[in-house]
């Protein structure tokens, strides 16, 4: 059991590192969004437009999770039925890239959380 636990450490720490991603992301998020007034500053400024990323983010962050369920089940599948000849190598790339992609989107959330609509008038 002990060898079993030890095989999947690596797919372990990466699974964690992602769900960690994923908490502070939807935190950084949701703390922005207050500050700038989410959800009641739209009904007193009109202007405000908010990110439709972020408030997505806010709002169904438990969607988000299903990314490391996802990428577990691939890596175990990986490593047990799977004919590559180092399984090892590719979960851990594929790992690092979903942190990668999860960090740039969950970044891109967090520092982008509302703009403002600006009218042009013409003529």
């Amino acid at each position: 059991m002990l060898n079993r636990i030890r095989e999947y450490h690596a797919v372990t720490t990466i699974a964690i590192l992602q769900v960690f991603l994923i908490v502070v992301g939807w935190l950084a998020t949701s703390i922005h969004l207050k500050f700038k007034g989410y959800p009641g500053s739209a009904e007193f400024d009109p202007l405000i437009r908010w990110n439709s990323l972020s408030v997505f983010v806010r709002e169904w962050v438990l969607v988000l999770f299903v990314v490391p369920v996802v990428w577990v089940v691939q890596a175990l599948w990986l490593e047990e039925w799977s004919e590559i000849s180092d399984p090892r190598v590719v979960n851990f790339v594929s790992g690092l890239l979903v942190i990668l992609v999860l960090f740039c989107v969950l970044g891109m959330a967090a520092v982008d959380v509302s703009y403002r609509a600006l009218f042009i008038r013409s003529g």
